[in-house]
C-alpha cells in the first residue's frame, strides 16, 4: 500500500476519517510506517469543503485518502492544493469524470478497492492518463489474493466476468453472532492454505490480460449508496409495514453528478391516498439515515415484465411535480436557484415553496448545493441556514438580504420558526452553539432551536461569569426574551449540560415547569481535595490534565501538534480554540473579525469555563434528566474528579433518569454519526414529554 501511493518521509498525510471508519487505520499506520507526518482534520472541516481545502494548503498536505463524494465536493470548492497531491480514492466507484478532474488539477490519483470485511483496501493502482476513461481497481497488495470466480467458485480466465473474491491476510473472521451470514460470505478458500477463508464481495469484476482487475458492477442485490452497503430488501420490508403500501421495490438511481441515490417505488393498492413525504418520515423513525430513500415514487401498481418481474425500464426516474401547491419562481434569484436544485436533485420542476429535503436532498447534496450557491452568487450560506430554510423562497430572501447574523450573539436562532416550544441549546466550553445545527434535520420542521452563546465572545472587555449559577441566571433572562413562560426545553453539551441543570433548578424555584432536560456527556464534579486550611489543593495543572482526559484528546496527538501537552488553562484554551477551528466557520469568515481580538476573547472565555465548571455543585431538581454518554469517556481516568459512572445524575433529580450510550468521543458528540443516534431519541423524548405534560394539565 505504501509503495502504490509512493509514501515517504517527506509526505504529510491528512487524517480525516472518524475512528469507526476503517480508513483511519491506513491514515495513521501506513503514514507512520512510511515515516510521513500526520495532520488531523477537525470534523467541522470535512463538512465545509471550502475551508477543508484551505486547511490542506496551510498544513502542506501532500496525500489524503477519501471517498469519491468528498473528493467531488473538494474539487467543486476549488481550494485543493494544486500539483503533486497524492489522492487515494476508496469506499465507492471512481468515476471517469472525477478521475479526469483530479488529473487535470495535477493530482496523482490512486484507485483503491476493499470492503470493510477485508481491512481498508486490498487492491490498488495509480491511474494513468490512458486509464482515465475507465479507471481499473488494480492489483492485489502484498498479503492479499484476488480471484474472479464462477458460480461453483471455479477460477475464470482474463476477460470473463465473475464474482470478485478476496483471500489472504486481510480477510476477516466473519460477522459477530451471525453464523449463517458468515458461512455465506466467508466460505473456505479452495486455493489457499488449509483453514483459510475467502470473502465473497458480491462485486462483478474481470481480469485484464496484464493482471489488472476491472470493476464492473454488483452481482447481487446489495447496493452502495454514499459509501454505505444497502440491502434493498430491508428497505422494502420496512415500506411494506407502512399503512396503505401494497407493494414496494427499491433500487439505485444515478444523480446529476454521478452519485447514486436510493429510490423507492410503492404501489398504493386500495389506499385512497399515499404520500411519499410521509413515507420518508415514517422510515426515518425506524431506519438509519442511509436506508431512507431520497426519492419515493407512488404508483397505482408496480409495472411487471411478462415473466412477472419488476419492469425496471417502465419505472419513472424523475419526479413530476403536480400543479397543486406548485409556486413558480418570481424573480431572477429564484429562477437561478430553481434551475440549480432541479439539476442537482434530478427533478423536472421544483417550486419555490417545496421543501428540498422532502424532495430527496441529503447532507451531501446540501454541501454541494452550498458550494454551487457560493460559486454562482458569491454568497456564503451555512449548512444550518439550509436546514432552517429548506425552500428556494426562503433562501432567495436571505441571499437578497445583506444583513448577516452576529455569529457570537447570546441568542443565536438555528431555526426560528415552528409551532412547538423552542429547544434551547447551551454551548460547550468553547462558548458557541453552532454545532447544534446538525440536530435540525432530526427534529422536524415544527421544532424551533435556539442556541445560547457565551457573552464574552461578542463584546470586548465583557465581564465573565463567576459561576455556573451566574451563567444560568444570565441565560434565563435572555431565554425569557423569546419564551417568557414555561414549560421549557433545555439541552446542554458538556459544560452546557451543567448550565442547563442549573437553569432547571432556578426555573423550578420560580415555579416553572421543565418539559425536557437533555445532557450531552455532561457530569457532576466531585469536590476537590482540601488541605489543613480547608482550601483546595488542586492546582491548575491537575485541572488541565483532567479536562484533557475528559475531552479524549490524545497526549501523543497534542505533542505532535504543539510540541508539548498543555499544563495550564491558558495553553489548553489555546489548543481547544485551534481544535475547534473557529475561523473556518462561514459566518466568522464573512463577518471579517479581527483574528487577534477574537483569539484573545476565546482564550479568556474557554479558560473561565473550565474554572467555573470545576466549582459547580448541582442541586436536586424535580425534572426528568435525559443523559447521552459518549462511550469513549474513560471513567477510570476521571472517577476522582467527576461522577461519570452510569446513574451519576440519579441523586440530583427526583424525576427519574434516562441514559443512552452513544459511540464516539466527548468532543465529537455533535458530529453527524452520534447525532444520527441522539437526534431521533431527542425528538421522541420531546413528543413523549409534551404529551405527558398536556395529560397532567388536563387532569
Amino acid at each position: 500500500a505504501i509503495g502504490q501511493l509512493a509514501l515517504g518521509p517527506g509526505d504529510r498525510v491528512a487524517a480525516n476519517a472518524t475512528p469507526v471508519f476503517d480508513a483511519s487505520i491506513f491514515e495513521h499506520f501506513a503514514a507512520l510506517g512510511a515515516g510521513a507526518s500526520i495532520a488531523v482534520a477537525h470534523a467541522n472541516l470535512v463538512r465545509d469543503p471550502g475551508a477543508f481545502g484551505e486547511w490542506m494548503r496551510r498544513e502542506g498536505i501532500t496525500m489524503m485518502l477519501a471517498t469519491p463524494p468528498l473528493w467531488e465536493a473538494l474539487v467543486s470548492a476549488r481550494t485543493l492544493p494544486l500539483g503533486g497531491l497524492k489522492v487515494g480514492i476508496g469506499g465507492d466507484v471512481l468515476s471517469s469524470r472525477l478521475a479526469r478532474a483530479l488529473h487535470d488539477l495535477g493530482a496523482q490519483v490512486c484507485n483503491l478497492y476493499g470492503p470493510t470485511e477485508t481491512a481498508v483496501f486490498v487492491t490498488a493502482l495509480p491511474v494513468t492518463e490512458a486509464e482515465l476513461a475507465a479507471p481499473p481497481i488494480g492489483r492485489p497488495i502484498r498479503g492479499a489474493r484476488a480471484y474472479v470466480l464462477g458460480e461453483r467458485l471455479e477460477l475464470l480466465p482474463p476477460g470473463v466476468a465473475g464474482e470478485l473474491c478476496i483471500g489472504g491476510v486481510p480477510v476477516g473472521l466473519g460477522y459477530l453472532d451471525r453464523p449463517e451470514l458468515t458461512a455465506q460470505r466467508f466460505p473456505p478458500d479452495p486455493y489457499g492454505a488449509p483453514g483459510s477463508r475467502l470473502y465473497r464481495t458480491g462485486d462483478l469484476a474481470r481480469w485484464r490480460d496484464d493482471g489488472v482487475l476491472e470493476f464492473l458492477s454488483r452481482c447481487d442485490q446489495q447496493l452502495k449508496i454514499r459509501g454505505f452497503r444497502v440491502e434493498p430488501g430491508e428497505v422494502e420490508s420496512a415500506l411494506l409495514q407502512c399503512d396503505g403500501v401494497a407493494g414496494a421495490f427499491v433500487m439505485a438511481l444515478p444523480g446529476e453528478r454521478g452519485q447514486a441515490r436510493l429510490a423507492a417505488y410503492v404501489a398504493a393498492g386500495d389506499a385512497a391516498e399515499l404520500d411519499g413525504t410521509a413515507l420518508r418520515s415514517t422510515l426515518a423513525r425506524h431506519l438509519p439515515a442511509h436506508l431512507v430513500p431520497s426519492l419515493v415514487f407512488v404508483l397505482d401498481a408496480l409495472p411487471l415484465t411478462p415473466s412477472g418481474k419488476i419492469d425496471r425500464h417502465a419505472l419513472p426516474t424523475t419526479q413530476q411535480r403536480s400543479g397543486d401547491g406548485y409556486v413558480a419562481p418570481r424573480n431572477d434569484t429564484e429562477r437561478e436557484l430553481a434551475a440549480l436544485f432541479e439539476a442537482m436533485l434530478g427533478l423536472s420542476r421544483v417550486g419555490v415553496e417545496d421543501n428540498l429535503f422532502d424532495l430527496g436532498a441529503d447532507s451531501l447534496i446540501a454541501v454541494q448545493l452550498l458550494i454551487e450557491i457560493e460559486t454562482r452568487f458569491s454568497r456564503q450560506l451555512s449548512l444550518a441556514a439550509l436546514f432552517e430554510m429548506p425552500t428556494i423562497a426562503s433562501l432567495a430572501a436571505q441571499m437578497d438580504n445583506a444583513q448577516a447574523p452576529d455569529p457570537f450573539a447570546t441568542l443565536f436562532p438555528l431555526r426560528a420558526g415552528g409551532s412547538e416550544p423552542p429547544l434551547f441549546c447551551i454551548h460547550s466550553v468553547v462558548g458557541v452553539a453552532w454545532p447544534f445545527s446538525g440536530l435540525l434535520r432530526h427534529l422536524g420542521d415544527r421544532q424551533p432551536v435556539i442556541g445560547l452563546q457565551a457573552h464574552g465572545l461578542s463584546a470586548e472587555n465583557a465581564e465573565l461569569p463567576s459561576s455556573i449559577e451566574a451563567l444560568a441566571t444570565d441565560y434565563i433572562a435572555a431565554m425569557r426574551g423569546i419564551q417568557p413562560r414555561g414549560p421549557y426545553r433545555l439541552l446542554g453539551w458538556s459544560l452546557g449540560g451543567l448550565v442547563a441543570h442549573a437553569m432547571a433548578a432556578q426555573l423550578e424555584r420560580d415555579g416553572e415547569q421543565i418539559e425536557f432536560l437533555g445532557l450531552l456527556d455532561a457530569f457532576p464534579h466531585r469536590s476537590a481535595p482540601s488541605g489543613a486550611d480547608g482550601q483546595s489543593q488542586e492546582d491548575e495543572a491537575d485541572l488541565t490534565t483532567t479536562a484533557l482526559r475528559f475531552m479524549n484528546f490524545d497526549a501523543e496527538r497534542l505533542q505532535a501538534r504543539d510540541g508539548a501537552e498543555p499544563t495550564t488553562l491558558a495553553e489548553l484554551a489555546e489548543f481547544v480554540f485551534r481544535e475547534f477551528d473557529v475561523f473556518s466557520a462561514p459566518l466568522v469568515r464573512k463577518a471579517g473579525f479581527d483574528g487577534d481580538v477574537l483569539r484573545a476573547r476565546f482564550r479568556a472565555v474557554i479558560a473561565n469555563h473550565f474554572r467555573i465548571a470545576r466549582a459547580y455543585r448541582p442541586q436536586q431538581i424535580g425534572a426528568r434528566i435525559h443523559v447521552f454518554r459518549a462511550d469513549q469517556t474513560r471513567e477510570q481516568d476521571l472517577e476522582h474528579v467527576m461522577e461519570c459512572a452510569p446513574g451519576a445524575w440519579n441523586r440530583y433529580t427526583t424525576g427519574g433518569l434516562l441514559e443512552h450510550d452513544v459511540p464516539g468521543r466527548h468532543f465529537a458528540m455533535l458530529n453527524p454519526e452520534p447525532l444520527a443516534i441522539i437526534g431521533p431519541l431527542i425528538r421522541e423524548a420531546l413528543g413523549r414529554e409534551h404529551r405527558a405534560g398536556r395529560s397532567s394539565a388536563a387532569a
